[in-house]
């Protein structure tokens, strides 16, 4: 049990709080718990080098609920988290890739010197 289901003991009855909120904080502790109980699940990382941006519970976590709500497109997930999960995981404003790129090709459109091609170079130079 994650622990986000509630018992009333009058009524044996239980319920669930939907809470997204919720629902993330009861699994990353659940997740991370377990990665520091076992310190064989995670993965080796050198003592040097660029530092991940997310740790592992919260990328297991942000995993486990991108297949509980049921987004199969990573590009949709990460805009619906970071709309309703950025308060809770330090999620990158927009990612980086080449959808950033102008279509014309890698070079963005206000390095590019129209004139580059037209210019000569001076004679004897």
């Amino acid at each position: 049990m994650i622990g986000v289901a509630y018992t009333n003991d009058s009524t044996l009855e239980v319920t669930v709080d939907t809470d997204l909120d919720t629902l993330a904080t009861a699994l990353y502790v659940k997740v991370d718990d377990a990665l520091k109980d076992d310190p064989r699940l995670t993965r080796w990382r050198p003592a040097v080098g660029i530092a991940p941006k997310l740790s592992d519970a919260e990328l297991i976590t942000l995993s486990v609920i991108q297949a509980f709500l049921g987004f199969t497109s990573e590009t949709r997930f990460l805009r619906f988290a970071r709309e309703h999960l950025s308060h809770l995981f330090p999620l990158p404003a927009r990612s980086v890739g080449l959808q950033q790129t102008p279509a014309g090709g890698g070079i963005p459109a206000q390095r590019i010197d129209p004139g580059a091609r037209h210019r000569h170079r001076p004679v004897g130079g």
